[in-house]
């Protein structure tokens, strides 16, 4: 029957299954802190992209609300039809037509626009330093460019109230992280009789 097996004799283990080599571990070892720095790296460039990116997309949405903001108050400038104006208080007289692209009135660094809206309240925009400011409320900061021109019905620049159809607003926002946000519309003006 089967031979009880003495613990003394040795069985032929092939060389290949005895286990690893110094040199065998070591090259994995090596390889796997190529793999772990060029995932790590992959990891952070994809964490600071990411984070550009939602900088970004704050500053531009930031800067589209003070649009909005901005358009919507300048619509309802007051048509005084007795004086066939509108009511603007501040500057008193619009600024001469520039060349053009440049606006007429430059808020920034440090300036304000003032009218009556509909509602015979008082509205004022304001451009103190880098921060743009409605009725005292800030809408946006990091304001480097905010600029009126006024036109008329031809959209040709003009300086006179009686003529005033259109104003168009360019705003520029630039954060110190991302590339500068530009915003530019036209306003019509309600003209209500």
């Amino acid at each position: 029957m089967n031979a009880p097996i003495r613990l003394s004799q040795r069985t032929a283990v092939p060389r290949c299954s005895r286990g690893f080599t110094l040199l065998e571990l070591i090259m994995v070892i090596v390889l796997l802190g190529i793999l772990g720095t060029v995932g790590s790296t992959m990891f952070a460039d994809s964490y600071t992209t990411g984070r550009l990116v939602n900088a970004e997309n704050a500053a531009v949405s930031r800067a589209r609300y003070a649009m909005e903001r901005l358009a919507n108050e300048i619509r309802t400038i007051k048509y005084d039809a007795g004086q066939g104006q509108y009511l603007i208080a501040t500057p008193a007289t619009l600024p001469p037509p520039p060349t053009p692209p440049t606006p007429a009135l430059a808020l920034c660094p440090s300036s304000s626009f003032s009218f009556t809206n509909d509602a015979d309240a008082p509205v004022t925009i304001t451009c103190s330093g880098t921060t743009l400011s409605l009725n005292g409320h800030t809408l946006v900061g990091d304001v480097s460019v905010l600029g009126l021109s006024f036109l008329d019905e031809g959209l040709t620049p003009t300086s006179d109230k009686k003529k005033l159809r259109y104003v168009r607003i360019h705003l520029t926002v630039a954060p110190a992280d991302v590339k500068a946000i530009n915003q530019r519309t036209l306003v019509a003006l309600r003209l209500t009789k």
